[in-house]
């Protein structure tokens, strides 16, 4: 039957589709559920994962630049070696509160092929650092924001902040200096 073979269905990720054969009548009383399949398909073995840390990072965690951790990550743990460190890294706390134990940044592909080496679950991102050419980046901004499966509010452009920021003389730090002098 040309309808039970299994085809590609169009879209990312790549999905098969396969319908099986309907239950005979007298076996109808089974019941019917989604079934899914994971396929793993070999990797070269990751040996470490290079991982850059802020200073504060180092600090909370006693760790040195060369130093290899295990990172627990994505309900497994990740081998990372950090291989330099930095003051502060964009979207990361480094006001040095107690709460603040620093950041380690780490390339994704590799945590996730590390993961799933272990046999963990994959680490989904929950942001990106786009680069654009020079000028561009308002034009990449309105195609992000045109995707479904975008939020329009998270697409966060430095330039249209520093606009926002010119065009706003009276900002939160002046503006809280005058409520300050009015006293």
């Amino acid at each position: 039957d040309a309808s039970a073979r299994p085809r590609m269905a169009a879209g990312a990720p790549a999905t098969v589709d396969f319908t099986a054969a309907p239950l005979p009548p007298d076996m109808a009383w089974l019941p019917t559920a989604a079934l899914t399949l994971g396929l793993r398909v070999p990797q070269p073995p990751v040996s470490v994962v290079e991982g850059v840390a802020t200073d504060r990072y180092l600090e909370s965690t006693g760790a040195r630049i060369g130093q290899r951790l295990s990172v627990q990550l994505g309900g497994g743990s990740v081998p990372v070696r950090i291989a330099r460190a930095v003051r502060a890294l964009p979207t990361t706390p480094s006001d040095g509160a107690d709460d603040d134990g620093g950041a380690l940044l780490l390339d994704l592909a590799s945590v996730n092929r590390a993961l799933q080496a272990a046999k963990g679950n994959a680490v989904l991102p929950n942001e990106w650092w786009l680069s654009t050419e020079p000028g561009a980046s308002s034009q990449v901004a309105a195609a992000l924001r045109q995707r479904p499966d975008i939020d329009p509010s998270r697409v966060v452009v430095r330039d249209e902040i520093a606009e926002r920021l010119r065009d706003d003389p009276f900002g939160a730090g002046p503006g809280n200096a005058f409520a300050a002098a009015a006293f």
